[in-house]
């Protein structure tokens, strides 16, 4: 159930129950309670345009490949291993997802929902390994050369010549080749730290324990949650090697649109997510990167550093909207004026009805006025009347006025500059005078 539909169902649900209940009867908790909800709602939603609102994302999506018999069990936790991966290779709509990822996850879920918690946790680590060869992959392109160095020393299981070809090897998973141990050396070349790749061996040794027949029963929950803990510190760990290119990269992107409108962004974030092979992990630290520091180091203009700021909100709130993520703290501050009307450039009406709440069906249906008007300066339906500012923008040429700067037209009831000579606007005047 989305975001929409469950707020219809749970308004429902108290009007039915309080709806006809004077605010005076209704008890100090239930209001404590309705106001913490609604506080919550607004943490999590208030800053989404209100068309963002109900929409399936990728985490939804995600959650909802993966059901369980007990609907009170959480398994955002299991589920959110998977957030370190190229979204293509787990965009179940897309049907280009990894198959293999798809069934170790499921495995995953249908044991933990079933209490083997100690096969879950065999399942967890070979998703772990899944991201290894990922990563391993991905820093082969990032540093060929480097990694024809650090690679070649490896040995694999069977043998140096059973190690998968750096330049022609069938999929991912022929890394596997390699041992696990050693695996983790190729990832100096991206800046792992000695006591890190250690860490990382350390953690095969414990997992191995578990694989061996002791004699112990099943692991607990408690156990469970906790090695997958410690599974997502370490693919956080393998992340941050490439967040410093992920960033480069999106700067870049950002720079290359810099003199285009808003649709730009909206239209091309999607491929640029999937050509770039961003995580949802990598989308969150992009949508929460500070602009200021990275106007300091790369010089950038104050002219440029605003304009960067206005695509980086779009393409905020395209992640929010498309993948689910959470609104990073500073996205209020970046919604500002000069972005809306950026963001809604020759979109009037969605501005409207997005940022004012103004319904234009249920407007005219109940008497009222759609404050869309025709622009005096460029003749454009793109005037926006807020009546809370006592103010017109217009969303094609950007000019301003006052309250006090227009009027209605008596004759033909358009906008129209306020004039001290006459109540009427040019185009009548024109009118009368040909008749």
């Amino acid at each position: 159930m989305d975001a929409s539909e469950a707020g219809k169902k749970e308004t429902k649900r108290i009007l039915d129950e309080y709806g006809e209940t004077p605010i005076k009867d209704i008890s100090p908790e239930t209001i404590a309670r309705g106001k913490a909800a609604m506080e919550s709602l607004n943490k999590k939603i208030g800053n989404m345009p209100a068309k963002g609102i109900g929409t399936i994302t990728f985490k939804d999506e995600l959650r909802d490949a993966f059901p369980v018999f007990n609907d009170e069990l959480d398994t955002s936790f299991l589920i959110e291993l998977l957030h370190y991966f190229p979204m293509d290779k787990v965009y179940i709509s897309t049907g280009s997802y990894d198959q293999y990822l798809y069934d170790l996850e499921k495995t995953i879920i249908d044991n933990y929902d079933v209490g083997n918690y100690q096969v879950s946790f065999f399942y967890a680590h070979l998703i772990f390994m899944s991201y290894v060869y990922y990563c391993v992959e991905r820093a082969n392109q990032l540093q060929p050369d480097r990694m024809k160095d650090v690679f070649y020393p490896i040995n694999a299981y069977n043998g140096r010549s059973d190690k998968p070809d750096l330049e022609h090897y069938n999929s991912i998973y022929d890394f596997s080749k390699i041992p696990e141990k050693e695996i983790f050396k190729v990832f100096r070349i991206m800046g792992m730290e000695h006591s890190q790749i250690r860490d990382l061996s350390k953690y095969i040794s414990d997992r191995d324990d578990y694989a061996h027949a002791t004699g112990k029963g099943n692991i607990s929950e408690e156990e469970l949650i906790h090695n997958v803990h410690n599974i997502r510190g370490y693919m956080e760990v393998l992340n941050g090697l490439f967040l410093p290119s992920v960033r480069e990269q999106y700067l870049q992107y950002l720079l290359e649109r810099v003199e285009y409108e808003c649709d730009s962004i909206l239209e091309s974030a999607a491929d640029y997510i999937f050509d770039n092979n961003n995580s949802i992990r990598e989308i969150e630290y992009l949508c929460g990167l500070g602009l200021r520091r990275i106007q300091d180091e790369k010089e950038l203009s104050k002219e440029i550093y605003l304009r960067l700021r206005k695509e980086h909100c779009a393409f905020i709130e395209f992640c929010i909207e498309n993948y689910g993520i959470e609104a990073p703290e500073g996205l209020l501050g970046l919604r500002d004026e000069s972005y809306l009307f950026y963001r809604y450039k020759n979109k009037a009406k969605d501005y409207v009805e997005n940022e004012l709440g103004i319904n234009e069906y249920r407007c005219v249906k109940e008497g009222g006025e759609f404050p869309v008007y025709e622009c005096p300066e460029c003749g454009e339906k793109q005037l926006v009347h807020d009546v809370d500012k006592c103010r017109f923008h217009c969303f094609a040429c950007d000019a301003n006025y006052t309250d006090e700067d227009l009027a209605f037209c008596e004759r033909c009831e358009s906008l129209m500059r306020k004039s001290e000579d006459t109540p009427i606007c040019q185009s009548c005047i024109d009118d009368m005078m040909k008749d």
